[in-house]
């Protein structure tokens, strides 16, 4: 949210930007690659020195050796309250930089405390979520069925963990240990408090309050050389992280069914190897078939069209438009095989989403993109543009039954609604008896802030976020 302390942005100015601190994929070091591009100093502090996929992470300075110096704790008699004292190292960090992106609520302090010592400082923010760091499947599962699809890995996310304490809370943030409703929404919510601008999209946004901005995952298009072999019996190809939830045994099957139905197709999926052996796979691949419960795609598949594939993937514009006219054809397990078997026998469709394909991730994939993207949004939040205004939390978000938001957490929710603009209809009583705001009954006067407040609930895309009532 903007600050009286900072001068309005401008995008000429050349920026001293720290970037950090864990990685997911390589959006850092794309996001990191993109801005120095652009003319602006970029600073890497991660937590580790990554490998990923045969690729060296190399940051500039580990997180440890910032915080050397720094001491911070928890009283035992005040299990809700951080203390820190900041060392020599990350006080120079804060001092020597004008604009902070996080990734996954992983910021310099455990507790995400350096937010608000960052913002008093003047200084701006920028918090990215890639997925399961902020989606929760209270919220996922319901947004999936009112589009008729379910959400799938929902049996394998059912740990519910009440926190009862910041502390605890703190610990298990910091060790990834991020199954609880409650840590997912102390991550967001210290995002909305302190951040100019978040990065995020619908499917994983459903415990937002706050606007936010598409996120243009970042990829390095260079590693890739486009091509579209247009052969008569195609390669198709398969990379998943997670067999289960990429639904890696529903792909094999129906290219095995289709083959046996005289649909002639050649399966390949591959795990576990470096980047260069990939992007030749999907160099020499006609058609490359990502994710298939998720209601997004992932990186795997910008990569392969990036390569010139033909990708099936979700693509619901309805529920996530952003960025415009994806070549993808839009796959879910109740149509996989007939659109995999639509694409292995149509080969002007083939041949025209590969060709479209490349065009798409340069334009709104590379790290120049992505980062000219990033910028862009800190112009236009302090002109009240952003891309989605979420209401789902607010009006409609149930907790699970064994979970109960700690204090702390209610607290937090409450301060970010004050904070800013609700969705027409959201009132405390409601949220109070859904257990999602404190239960000490409002003033007068802070009664007529919900009352009083509009929704403009329409980004540039056209549509809100949840766009059908939900029961």
């Amino acid at each position: 949210m903007a600050s009286a302390l900072i001068a309005p942005f401008d995008p000429a100015r050349p920026l001293r930007v720290l970037i950090g601190t864990m990685e997911n994929g390589e959006n850092l070091s794309n996001f990191a690659e993109g801005l120095k591009q652009l003319g602006h100093t970029v600073t890497k502090v991660f937590q580790f020195a990554e490998s990923q996929h045969g690729r060296r992470i190399v940051p500039d300075h580990l997180l440890r050796d910032v915080l050397a110096g720094t001491t911070y704790g928890i009283p035992a008699e005040d299990p809700d309250t951080i203390f820190w004292n900041p060392g020599p190292r990350i006080q120079e960090m804060i001092d020597g930089h004008d604009l902070f992106i996080f990734q996954s609520g992983k910021t310099l302090l455990p507790g995400n405390d350096d937010l608000p010592v960052i913002r008093n400082a003047g200084k701006r923010i920028v918090s990215v979520f890639t997925g399961t760091d902020v989606r929760h499947w209270s919220a996922a599962e319901p947004q999936y069925s009112s589009w008729g699809r379910r959400y799938w890995p929902a049996h394998t996310e059912k740990w519910d963990q009440p926190h009862p304490t910041k502390s605890q809370m703190v610990l298990d943030q910091y060790f990834y240990n991020n199954w609880s409703v409650a840590n997912k929404i102390y991550t967001l919510r210290m995002a909305e408090l302190y951040s100019d601008v978040i990065l995020s999209v619908p499917e994983q946004a459903g415990l937002a309050i706050r606007p936010y901005f598409h996120f243009h995952v970042p990829i390095d298009a260079n590693r890739f050389t486009a091509a579209v072999p247009d052969r008569e019996v195609p390669i198709v190809v398969h990379a998943p992280s997670h067999r289960i939830r990429k639904g890696s045994d529903f792909i094999q099957y129906a290219v095995n069914l289709l083959n046996f139905q005289g649909v002639k197709a050649e399966y390949r999926q591959f795990e576990g190897l470096d980047n260069a052996v990939v992007a030749q796979e999907l160099s020499n691949a006609d058609i490359a078939v990502d994710q298939i419960f998720a209601m997004m795609h992932g990186g795997f598949a910008l990569e392969a069209m990036a390569a010139g594939c033909a990708v099936l993937a979700s693509n619901v514009p309805e529920f996530m438009p952003g960025p415009e006219e994806r070549p993808i054809l839009d796959v879910h397990p109740g149509n996989l095989h007939t659109q995999l078997r639509r694409l292995i026998e149509d080969r002007a469709l083939r041949r025209r989403l590969g060709e479209e394909a490349r065009r798409h991730v340069e334009r709104h994939h590379t790290p120049v993109a992505a980062a000219r993207h990033l910028l862009n949004a800190l112009a236009r939040a302090e002109a009240d543009d952003f891309d989605y205004w979420p209401s789902f939390f607010l009006q409609h978000y149930r907790l699970p039954r064994s979970e109960v938001l700690p204090p702390h957490v209610l607290g937090l929710n409450l301060e970010v609604i004050r904070s800013g603009r609700v969705p027409r209809g959201t009132h405390p009583t409601l949220l109070r008896e859904r257990g999602l705001i404190p239960d000490a009954p409002l003033d007068p006067f802070e009664r007529s802030r919900f009352l009083q407040r509009t929704d403009p609930a329409i980004g540039p895309y056209g549509l809100r976020f949840d766009p059908i009532d939900f029961p």
